[in-house]
């Protein structure tokens, strides 16, 4: 997960401690630079995964301390075939505001419910503990893993409770024993949190990410959530209170071994699945939002999601076992289990997010899409446009979305065609997308859930074409530009235990690849040459011919040979791979098209893999990757072979043999399919009571979701330790070598079990993906820096998120009879006895049941030496950076030292809020309270030993919130003391705003705040704030909203003669548009539609500097 780490803000935002003594508050607006536009943009790409950051920026808007990105990111991994298009398209979502989504598992934490039509026992969810009176009955799930975790679990065999869990949650789905996974995403922020209750009835968030987020939940009565509270570092607050809500209903067809067909139906009740981020306060005021997101009523939309499990049996019983299992065929495995989940989700579409004091952005959305993979598709939504106005309701711009849809089979998806950009109405400039053709395919998807074009559910090999299917192609820019964007496939060459792969013969590219079609009835198709006696493995993909005899005649030099290929019986699906010996010659073949009359106008794939002639050790899978970016000045210059002005290439093989992919799993390759025995006792009637016999067979299971659970490294199934990148412009190429750590340094402790059910392990991903050394070369190859860095790896806990119980592998058959017994009291009562009853299994649950711990690995890798070398002229400049972090906050650093290469060292250290609270320090607390925790209390420097500066921050209430007051500085080694502040902090306003301060030696500053407290409209050299505003009185409302009117502005300042004042106005959500000097002479500043800087003139309206924004590469 990408996250957001602050390792250092000094100063927030007030200002900075430097050398030039740069301590007044930065806070005034600067005169306004020239936005350095790039044509050509580099796309971010995660080296590690080759995932490309590919954004679409919309607006970039600024309240008073946070931005607030408004744009469209495309992801490269939601594009597969069972992915579904948002409201902006196929890959493509809207990035505006956060949310924290829920993944219920195992049943809703507060569930209460009974989950059948047909009744049943109602499920009681993870909270209703002990601790509660809901229920008679009580979940100790939560206990259980408290015991667990804490090492006081005790003698289970004679706990009821733990027995009564394990039976009744295993057998009737009655107890809930997983908590709820919470992930939260919004400005660059990510993780994930579980909620637990306490024995007093209170919940709390656990945390299973390090970070600085503090996170509170809010839960009524019933233990449903309400809202959550998140609080940066910095002390702003991010509420997450409106809730999207989804119900859902399971159907399970189940066709049994004697082909018996039941339906079950099953409901759930409305759950809270998502909470949307609607306001964002600053650490100084809790009461008037700086940023407000509003949202529209919900909309119901519902879609499903199908799988299924197929059993082949491959062996049967003696007929007495037959009849028999007969009579049991509902405890049985069935032939057939298709399971549809309909997911009926209430959401909730971002309206419009306003910026009090400044203006808004506004959502409109428009109903009607052709998309099959929803349910009611004339309620669904597609976004309109995004458009921009100011404090008065005047419209700025707008962008305006227009669509088409990918067609495929019988599938649609919506799909992003352009986006236009509008000033009054009118056409500016336009982004347009182009995507990789879907036309005329049929999408079967392989074993890693990417498009593989099979006609066959059963063929999940990998197509190395087919998977770019829907992908993006390029993009076309506002001013012409083009961005074309080359994928390839993942590939790796090492497993998640970091040894080489084997089964090569799956690589695609280590195949020989032809097509027979209805030509080759009568002509050869020349195969290969073998320059040597050996095995040869054929797979074939036989499009159009399912329940058609077919074959294919092979020939050694011309001659025809008795090893054939072929569905001579016309079976629905041909499923073989064959491996023939053969003899050194030149093959060929044939097609035969056995069934008498029928006209085959399709072909077959045949893949043959000759086991001497191997080229690539790689295997390909795990979805795409990005191979190569190119820049074009325009689409013509694309479309005339034009050479790019800009070509980024990345490699990811290991640098010693290019046949070898640097890629490694972290996690097994997906499968499918697997044979098991089983075995089960039988019971039946007799005349005088019940006899049993023991029923065993073989199966060969095939599902069509992958049997491990779905884990990843960095959100990818690939990681890369190297990637090189190679950078053409014009007649220069540069190279920059990136080497990462991987699964193969870092595997996981825990091995995945061999046997069903498979259960996650441990992710150790937190030592993944980190970059040990950063490599530049230039055009000659010669090294120009190398930049090396070492981490320390702080492993926090595993933490148990939940139980999975689980039938004894070791047990000599499965029990079928636990329904005879309503309860886990009734089994005892009849099975603990000397002579317990025939439908029982052992005397007590415990001797059968198991429970396996659910876990997540929460670690941190911390950067504790950085060294830059750098090479000039056969010099190496060398710089070491070493870093030793904070006891409490293990993200913050305590010591920093710097070396260079003369051997001069330099020493800063750092104290925080939390180092001084634990010394019962008030200020302190307060703070660490706000979770105001990044900004350093005290920063000391050293060379090698002797203290060269320190510089102290003093906080103290104004208006009831902790603001810095004082800063104090000292060079030298004496510490520091009273008389050695060197600016003061006055006065803040209700919105936490600075309104006066006064710099050592010097006079009073006041500062005027107007829009809402978001801008400061003047600042008053010479003057304390109250007097300020008592002169000037009844224009002060005018002065703060902007409408003053030339001469009030002169009568303002002629109301002080012995003060400089100067004056800004704005444009809200653009920028200042003046600035006027003690001098009273004026400098204006103009915008372009885009809002960027246009034209400067002075007081005179004489244009200054214009700035034209020709793009560059």
């Amino acid at each position: 997960m990408n996250k957001k780490i602050i390792l250092l803000f000094l100063l927030q935002g007030l200002f900075l401690e430097a050398q030039d003594n740069k301590l007044t508050p930065e806070i005034f607006p600067p005169a306004p630079t020239s936005n350095s536009l790039m044509k050509f943009e580099e796309v971010p790409v995660s080296y590690y995964t080759g995932v490309p950051d590919i954004n679409i920026p919309i607006y970039n808007l600024k309240s008073k301390s946070l931005e607030i990105p408004v744009k469209l990111s495309y992801h490269l991994h939601n594009i597969k075939p069972q992915d579904r298009a948002t409201e902006v398209g196929l890959g493509w979502s809207l990035i505006a505001s956060g949310s924290i989504t829920r993944t219920i598992k195992s049943g809703p934490d507060e569930s209460n419910f009974i989950p059948s039509t047909q009744g049943g026992k109602a499920q009681i969810g993870i909270y209703f503990d002990e601790f509660t009176n809901k229920f008679i009955d009580k979940n100790y799930a939560a206990t259980t893993i408290s015991q667990i975790e804490n090492g006081n679990l005790g003698d289970l065999s004679n706990n009821p409770n733990y027995g009564k869990l394990m039976y009744e949650a295993f057998y009737f789905n009655k107890f809930d024993t997983q908590y709820d996974l919470y992930q939260y995403n919004f400005f660059g922020y990510s993780g994930r949190f579980i909620v637990k209750k306490d024995s007093e009835n209170k919940f709390y968030v656990e945390k299973l990410d390090v970070d600085n987020l503090e996170i509170k939940c809010n839960f009524d009565s019933l233990f449903v959530p309400i809202s959550f509270t998140i609080t940066d570092e910095l002390g702003r607050k991010y509420i997450f209170d409106v809730p999207e809500t989804t119900n859902l209903t399971y159907t399970t067809e189940r066709r049994g071994l004697y082909n018996s067909n039941t339906i079950n139906l099953s409901h759930g009740t409305n759950t809270k699945s998502a909470f949307h981020l609607s306001k964002i306060y600053d650490f100084n005021d809790n009461v008037n939002p700086i940023v407000k997101f509003n949202y529209n009523d919900p909309i119901e939309i519902s879609f499903n999601d199908v799988s299924n499990i197929t059993r082949n049996r491959l062996n049967y019983t003696s007929n007495t076992d037959e009849d028999v299992a007969r009579q049991s065929e509902g405890s049985l495995p069935a032939l057939k289990e298709i399971n549809i989940t309909n997911n009926t989700i209430k959401i909730r579409h971002l309206n419009n997010i306003e910026i009090p004091g400044q203006g808004k952005v506004i959502f409109t959305y428009t109903p009607g899409r052709e998309d099959t993979d929803y349910g009611g598709r004339n309620h669904m939504y597609k976004l309109e446009s995004i458009a921009k106005f100011d404090n008065y309701d005047n419209e700025l711009s707008k962008y305006s979305f227009n669509y088409d849809y990918f067609r495929y089979g019988n599938k649609i998806k919506l799909k992003l065609d352009n986006i236009k950009h509008l000033i009054n109405n009118q056409f500016d400039n336009d982004y347009v997308f182009e995507y990789n053709n879907s036309s005329s395919l049929n999408f079967g998807i392989d074993k890693w859930g990417w498009a593989n074009c099979a006609t066959s559910d059963l063929d999940r090999n990998v197509d190395i074409n087919c998977m770019k299917v829907n992908s993006l192609k390029s993009i076309k820019l506002p001013l012409g530009g083009l961005e074309v964007f080359d994928f390839g496939p993942n590939i790796y060459s090492f497993n998640h235990k970091g040894e080489p792969v084997t089964s090569l013969e799956e690589n695609i590219i280590n195949n020989g690849n032809i097509q027979l079609d209805k030509s080759n009835i009568t002509n050869f198709k020349s195969l290969f040459t073998l320059d040597s006696d050996q095995e040869v493995k054929f797979d074939v993909n036989a499009y159009g011919l399912d329940g058609i005899p077919w074959q294919i005649r092979l020939y050694k030099d011309g001659i025809l040979i008795d090893d054939y290929i072929g569905n001579i019986a016309g079976d629905d699906v041909y499923n073989t791979s064959p491996i023939f010996n053969l003899k050194k010659g030149i093959y060929s073949a044939k097609l035969q098209i056995i069934q008498p009359g029928f006209k085959y106008n399709d072909y077959i794939n045949l893949y043959s893999y000759v086991k001497e002639v191997k080229r690539y050790d790689y295997k390909i899978g795990g979805g795409l990757r990005i191979n190569n970016i190119k820049y074009y000045n325009s689409k013509e210059d694309y479309l005339s072979r034009k050479q790019p002005s800009r070509n980024i290439s990345y490699e990811y093989s290991l640098p010693t043999n290019e046949n070898f992919s640097s890629g490694s799993l972290v996690f097994p390759e997906p499968f499918h399919s697997y044979d098991y025995s089983y075995s089960a006792r039988l019971i039946y009637p007799t005349s005088l009571s019940h006899s049993s016999l023991m029923f065993n067979s073989q199966f060969n299971l095939i599902s069509s979701q992958n049997l491990y659970p779905v884990q990843k490294t960095k959100g990818g199934d690939v990681g890369y330790k190297y990637v090189k990148i190679i950078e053409t412009d014009g007649n220069n190429t540069n190279n920059t070598i990136n080497i990462y750590t991987s699964s193969l340094d870092y595997p996981n402790l825990f091995e995945f079990d061999l046997l069903p059910p498979y259960l996650p392990v441990g992710n150790y991903d937190y030592k993944r993906g980190l970059n040990i050394d950063n490599i530049k070369k230039d055009n000659y190859n010669n090294t120009l820096q190398k930049i090396n860095n070492q981490y320390q790896y702080n492993f926090e806990k595993s933490k148990i998120i939940g139980l999975n119980i689980l039938f004894g592998r070791n047990s000599e058959f499965e029990y079928l009879y636990a329904s005879k017994f309503d309860n886990y009291n009734k089994y005892i009562a009849f099975c603990d006895t000397e002579a317990p009853n025939i439908f029982c299994y052992q005397k007590r649950p415990e001797y059968f049941l198991t429970i396996s711990e659910e876990k997540e690995v929460i670690g941190i890798a911390q950067n504790i030496n950085t060294k830059t070398t750098e090479f000039l002229n056969g010099l190496e400049l060398v710089n070491n950076s070493i870093t030793e972090y904070n006891g409490t906050n293990k993200l913050l650093p305590s010591k920093n030292t710097t070396t260079n290469s003369k051997g001069e060292t330099i020493t800063t250290e750092y104290q925080y809020p939390q180092d001084w609270a634990a010394n019962n320090n008030v200020m302190a607390q307060k703070l660490v309270e706000g979770n105001r925790i990044n900004e350093p209390l005290k920063i000391e420097k050293f060379n090698n030993s002797i203290l060269l500066s320190s510089t102290y921050n003093e906080f103290q209430e104004f208006n009831g919130v902790m603001q810095k007051s004082r800063v104090f500085q000292k060079k030298g080694s004496s510490s520091i003391v009273e008389g050695d502040d060197v600016i003061a902090f006055n006065s803040y306003d209700s919105f936490g705003n600075i309104t006066q301060y006064t710099p050592k030696n010097g006079s009073s500053v006041s500062i005027i705040w107007g829009f809402n407290g978001q801008y400061p409209v003047a600042k008053i050299e010479g003057d304390t704030y109250a007097n300020s505003i008592t002169k000037i009185g009844s224009l002060l409302t005018k002065l703060q909203n902007g409408t003053l009117t030339p001469s009030e502005e002169n009568s303002i300042r002629g109301l002080f003669p012995d003060a400089m004042i100067t004056t800004y106005k704005y444009k809200p959500l653009i920028g200042v548009t003046s600035i006027t000097g003690p001098n009273g002479l004026t400098e204006i500043y103009e915008y372009d539609s885009a809002g960027r800087l246009e034209v400067i003139r002075n007081h005179k309206n004489e244009i200054l500097k214009t700035f034209k924004y020709n793009y560059k590469n």
